[in-house]
């Protein structure tokens, strides 16, 4: 008989979570040859909402942290609606795209200190590595930049896509690549995953290592460490969680599996509404992550399932099985168990 407790570890941050407010600061580049095409208000609106774009870098993380994570505009002495003007002096046609990140004024970075996360945005025409194809740099990542772990440098038509600036902002939050099938960019399950040449989708929160990263829902993760009887959760789809209203002994949004390896695995619900409405892949289904707990190294997507599939997986301490049962009152049941040819879910 299935037993409806499972042995684990609940990891229970407080009920009601204060909000995170984030300021963020958009660093409108200008050089002694051209500018951007884009108004500063363009710009605010891209992020903020601030003219009225409907999916913004505001609108998707409010909506996948339901409120716990704020995106407010940076307000400083010379910023309007979250934006600054910096004139370089410089040409930025056929400059190195490090060179005229690194060439904006003192007065500038000034300003930059208070901000919490900073874009700082530069017209096409620049060039050279890290970002001939056009993907921004990041300063923690590679290249010299002024502020580490704070400041990103996005080309001006990058920063006009939700997904490329939604992927910068999560590398700003301490988030690594989402990959599958050894790519470390080719989960479409989560925004650390590819980017898409569109302005407003798609629409897609994070995938379950990541979301227990940014520790939006602590309270309905809950840990596995053994699996020798099966044992259940309904998975509730991130994107619809209510925060505070978790039943522990009953659900999760993300069931963590501690595998006795380097890697533990991430269990959650891919479900496809509200700010992840626009998933581009395993809509509806279970999916489930490899990833370390603390590390800046790429997460592996390494299942997706439907209803009646399963996945094994050969864990340092026993062989074990996860399997998506049934889904009820729009849940995911889901069970994890010993991988020795039983039903889980029975």
């Amino acid at each position: 008989m299935l037993h409806s407790l499972l042995l684990l570890s609940v990891l229970l941050g407080v009920c009601t979570v204060p909000a995170t407010s984030v300021r963020v600061l958009i660093v409108r580049i200008s050089g002694s040859d051209i500018g951007p095409v884009m108004t500063r208000a363009q710009m605010s609106d891209t992020l903020f909402g601030t003219s009225g774009r409907a999916v913004t870098l505001k609108s998707q993380i409010e909506g996948c942290s339901h409120g716990r994570m704020l995106i407010e505009p940076y307000s400083a002495p010379g910023v309007v609606d979250g934006v600054v003007d910096s004139i370089v002096d410089m040409p930025i046609n056929g400059s190195f795209f490090g060179s005229v990140s690194a060439a904006v004024s003192q007065a500038v970075r000034d300003v930059e200190e208070g901000a919490d996360v900073v874009f700082r945005v530069i017209p096409q025409g620049s060039t050279g590595s890290p970002d001939q194809s056009g993907q921004a740099s990041v300063n923690w990542m590679s290249g010299p930049r002024s502020i580490p772990g704070k400041i990103v440098d996005m080309r001006e038509s990058q920063f006009t896509y939700i997904s490329a600036v939604m992927l910068q902002f999560g590398h700003m939050r301490g988030l690594y690549s989402s990959g599958e099938n050894g790519l470390i960019f080719n989960d479409r399950t989560c925004s650390m995953g590819l980017s898409y040449l569109a302005t407003e989708t798609p629409q897609q929160c994070f995938n379950p290592s990541k979301t227990v990263k940014v520790g939006w829902f602590a309270e309905c993760v809950v840990t596995v460490t053994g699996w020798s009887v099966p044992r259940w959760r309904e998975l509730i789809g991130a994107s619809e969680y209510v925060p505070a209203s978790c039943v522990p002994a009953t659900q999760a949004v993300v069931v963590r599996v501690v595998t006795g390896g380097t890697h533990n695995l991430f269990v959650g619900f891919n479900r496809a509404t509200g700010a992840n409405v626009g998933t581009k892949d395993a809509r509806n289904k279970v999916v489930v992550v490899l990833d370390k707990d603390a590390s800046l190294t790429p997460s592996e997507l390494v299942a997706k399932l439907a209803v009646g599939e399963q996945f094994s997986y050969n864990a340092s301490t026993a062989p074990l099985v996860i399997k998506f049962c049934a889904v009820v009152n729009g849940r995911a049941r889901t069970a994890v168990g010993p991988d020795d040819g039983r039903n889980v879910c029975a």
